[in-house]
């Protein structure tokens, strides 16, 4: 099995339902089972989340594995398709792991690693649809193409990430979404893109050419197009799939400038606008400027980039916005421009990262905690819940406290040497299984001793090995440092090293040089100290903590003081 993280994610409050609950307490479970070589209870475990929901990818590979080890080889064939039809995407790994040393002796193997090509195309076309739409406004039937996230799960809510300009902007947007999200980066959210029929028609900008049509209207082409998209697209997306209700448009050159108009117009569906070289009149971006000063229910994100190696005029009206963006008042509108060392088509690939990342910069932002984490009661879960109910308004989806959000958030803590704080992540720590069972004390304890809280490290040491998680001289050698070392403590010393003997007779040889040494260091206990080193004499062993010639010199000096 490889080495993975399995994070159980926890709702701070509480959003998480039922099913997700348990499915989360039977795959940690059948994962100690597994750790703990109980593969028939583990394979039990497995199969009992799996009846709640679907799985990730990396649990079918885990219950494979656990199956295979079980000796279950058709159930571990049938949970190794799982994970590659679900996406597992390491077959390098799958192929030399050696908890399927016994399927690999199997005819069956062989068939199985020929079909993968075959189950892995088939989940590649399981993430991506055609669907057809009959047009009202264009009177034809019209292509709109689809992008599912991996696992895609319709008791999920998912942003929705549109484009225009499909031909141009679905594949690369949903390679960057399918990255950007597979390393949390940013939300599991669909890529939904618009394939025009006439581009010129219906994308063409209002540039002042018709008297009759004012310059903050659309022209009939690209008024088709955004009523297709307002009254048939997003309503249609809406209705057959499980959407959060956080919108983002994405547009390229004349797709860009009305992404950038949609802003103005009071039935605008997008909370996310990605306007990559837009070409506006001043009347337009003054129309965009008033827009912005408006006060809304929730979050607004618009970003633009600009080439500078693109048309002049796009390239200004980038420069005209960023002067906006940048004495913009108002706390609800998220914008920034961004100038790039690029040309109109080659804008798209370096900037629309940046874009992805700046729509979503408040899913998983921890930027204000270290100045909180300053105050003097600072609550960690009042601040969660903060972050909570701002992920929930802006994206629509539920805040989910992960592993790296914790360690970033640990760092910060221990930085600033905040104890009070440092207590309540434990608490969350504990809540969501970050560290593993066994070795929670003892990572509690390093942290203390990063801090220089020395006694309370100790007192998470002496837990440790209370909890009984102490097969390894490592977890005595540690706390004994701390008691001699830091806090100066000799006598204290010996005594733990005594009970440590009591409870870990492997290490009685380095525990009784180590007794020896501290008497002979500080002038104490001198018979204790040559009973130990005699003992350490008599039945050395070759080790890398002491060598036989430094244990004679310690007898000869405790010999002197005889």
């Amino acid at each position: 099995m490889r080495n993975l993280f399995i994070i159980c994610v926890l709702s701070i409050i509480g959003s998480f339902n039922l099913n997700s609950q348990n499915y989360n307490e039977f795959t940690a479970l059948a994962m100690d089972l597994y750790k703990s070589k109980e593969f028939k209870e583990s394979s039990k475990n497995w199969d009992k989340a799996f009846k709640i929901q679907k799985g990730l990818s990396s649990d079918y590979y885990n219950a494979a594995c656990t199956n295979a080890l079980a000796g279950n080889s058709e159930k571990a064939f049938d949970y190794l398709e799982k994970s590659i039809e679900n996406g597992w995407e390491d077959i390098n790994w799958l192929k030399k792991d050696s908890d399927f040393e016994s399927l690999k002796k199997l005819k069956q193997w062989d068939e199985f690693i020929d079909k993968i090509p075959q189950l892995k195309q088939g989940y590649i076309n399981s993430l991506q649809r055609v669907e057809k739409l009959e047009s009202e406004f264009f009177n034809e039937e019209r292509n709109i193409k689809i992008h599912l996230p991996p696992n895609y799960n319709k008791n999920k809510k998912y942003p929705i990430i549109y484009t225009l300009d499909g031909h141009e902007l679905f594949e690369i947007t949903s390679n960057y979404r399918k990255f950007l999200s597979k390393y949390n980066v940013i939300p599991n959210s669909i890529v939904v893109s618009i394939f025009h029929t006439n581009r010129n028609y219906e994308t063409t900008p209002n540039y002042g050419r018709y008297k009759n049509i004012p310059t903050n209207k659309f022209l009939e082409g690209s008024e088709k197009l955004k009523k297709h998209l307002f009254k048939e697209v997003i309503p249609f997306i809406n209705a057959n799939y499980s959407t959060s209700g956080f919108n983002v448009l994405i547009g390229h050159s004349n797709t860009a400038t009305l992404a950038s108009q949609f802003i103005s117009d009071l039935n605008n569906p997008f909370d996310g606008i990605i306007s990559i070289t837009p070409d506006l009149l001043k009347t337009q971006i003054e129309d965009i400027k008033l827009t912005l000063q408006n006060k809304r229910n929730k979050n607004i994100y618009y970003f633009v980039s600009s080439g500078t190696k693109d048309n002049k005029y796009r390239f200004k009206t980038g420069k005209l916005l960023d002067s906006i963006f940048k004495r913009n008042t108002n706390p609800q509108i998220i914008a920034e421009e961004k100038s790039y060392n690029a040309g109109h088509v080659d804008l798209i690939v370096k900037s629309l990262n940046d874009a992805l990342l700046f729509v979503f910069s408040d899913y998983r932002n921890y930027d204000d905690f270290e100045n909180k984490v300053i105050e003097n009661k600072l609550s960690v879960s009042h601040y969660l819940n903060e972050k909570n109910n701002l992920t929930v308004k802006n994206y629509g989806i539920p805040f989910n406290f992960m592993r790296d959000d914790f360690q970033y958030l640990l760092d910060v803590t221990v930085s600033k040497k905040n104890s009070e704080v440092l207590e309540q992540l434990f608490e969350a720590t504990n809540k969501n299984n970050f560290f593993p069972k066994e070795e929670f004390y003892s990572q509690k304890a390093q942290i203390y001793e990063k801090m220089g809280l020395y006694n309370e490290a100790l007192k998470n040491w002496k837990l440790q090995i209370e909890q009984g998680f102490n097969k390894n001289i490592f977890y005595y050698e540690r706390p004994f440092n701390l008691i001699y070392k830091k806090l100066n403590r000799p006598e204290e010393a010996i005594t733990f090293l005594e009970n440590s003997i009591e409870i870990y007779p492997k290490g009685k040889l380095i525990f009784s040089f180590n007794i020896a040494k501290i008497c002979a260091e500080n002038n104490i206990l001198n018979k204790k100290g040559l009973e130990n080193i005699d003992y350490c004499i008599k039945f050395f062993k070759e080790n890398n903590r002491f060598t036989l010639s430094e244990a004679m010199k310690i007898k000869k000096v405790l010999e002197q003081r005889k």
